[in-house]
């Protein structure tokens, strides 16, 4: 398997990453990848200056085991572990621990220009618009219209159209489980319009004219 994902510190805000747990050797791997200084910078600790590399790390061993809910020994242990397959270096004094990451770059290299290009031509024919993605889109908005619909009240008919009768109007789709056709009802305004016009003038007694049956 080959390839790159990006992830970014602020991963280790996330909620997911704070969770209260003890970590795996593989969390405690990548919290040393994300933790290392991405810059050269200069730390004082206890009046002492400490020029802290890009790739490295002074956090002290108590710091680290507070981080993976590990105790100093198995963090000793783990990093004596990484220390013989050559992926960090430790050096220690009576005030830190210097943690340095082998190879860094390789964990922070940049992408060739070719792929990159790659990367640019491709994203923009994913953003093209394509029949099949409009198609989705419009079915997703059909469907986000249907979830938000609201039947009406009776009050809301007869103030919007005081000339239908309301109750008949409600009972109808009522029964109808407020479909028209296949599709869930997404404009009760434009039914009651529809319905207006097609039994305008029809008594509220009797059988539906066969229009508005056919709905």
């Amino acid at each position: 398997m080959s390839g790159w994902i990006k992830i970014h510190r602020c991963i280790t805000d996330h909620w997911i990453y704070t969770e209260k747990r003890s970590f795996s050797k593989f969390e405690a791997w990548l919290d040393i990848l994300v933790t290392v200084n991405f810059a050269d910078a200069d730390v004082i600790i206890k009046g002492k200056i400490y020029k802290v590399k890009r790739g490295q790390s002074i956090l002290s061993m108590d710091s680290w085991a507070n981080r993976w809910n590990w105790n100093k020994s198995k963090v000793r242990r783990f990093f004596a572990l990484l220390e013989k397959d050559k992926m960090i270096v430790v050096k220690s004094d009576n005030k830190t621990t210097q943690l340095t990451v082998c190879n860094y770059e390789s964990y922070q290299e940049k992408r060739h220009t070719d792929e990159t290009q790659k990367k640019r031509d491709r994203h923009a024919t994913d953003t093209q618009p394509t029949p099949i993605k409009e198609e989705e889109e419009q079915k997703e908005q059909k469907e986000e219209k249907s979830k938000r619909f609201k039947k009406p009240t009776f009050e809301q008919l007869k103030e919007y159209k005081p000339n239908i009768d309301a109750q008949r109007f409600l009972d109808f789709y009522d029964s109808k489980g407020w479909m028209i056709g296949k599709n869930k009802m997404t404009d009760w305004k434009a039914a009651a319009r529809n319905w207006e016009s097609r039994n305008n003038n029809v008594p509220s007694q009797g059988k539906l004219p066969k229009a508005t049956l056919d709905d």
